[in-house]
């Protein structure tokens, strides 16, 4: 069995070219400054120093992948010993030191179930750009 090529793949290098030179970096600042700035907007708000919190952190590895952390890194608590995460708090609720509970909102999975269509939108976009 065997395989037969015939033609030059000026049309495919050309696409693949395109696909190369796509600042990925770009897209991925654009798209994490969206999501911090979705979830600041959703997160419930006493003095606003939670919601003001969310940042990222894009990692690139050797391999030209990019990871993008989004995080809240405000108003840590100390509790017991140990670092709690008032946005995680919120988020999936908690215990009150008089022995009620609060129950979690669940807005960090709003806003990342709400913001999904948009990013498969602007992935097609990006792919339809290249063509």
């Amino acid at each position: 069995m065997g395989v037969t090529v015939h033609g030059k793949f000026r049309k495919a290098i050309a696409v693949m070219n395109k696909f190369y030179r796509i600042d990925g970096r770009k897209n991925l600042t654009r798209a994490s400054e969206r999501v911090c700035d979705a979830l600041a907007s959703e997160t419930p708000v006493r003095t606003g120093e939670t919601a003001a919190g969310w940042d990222f952190n894009i990692r690139y590895g050797d391999g030209g992948e990019q990871v993008s952390e989004i995080f809240n890194d405000a108003h840590r608590e100390e509790t017991q010993g140990r670092a709690m995460n008032v946005a995680l708090l919120l988020h999936y609720g908690h215990g009150t030191g008089t022995g009620g509970y609060v129950p979690g909102t669940h807005y960090i999975t709003r806003v990342v179930n709400g913001m999904h269509d948009d990013t498969i939108k602007e992935i097609k976009a990006v792919i339809d750009d290249v063509r």
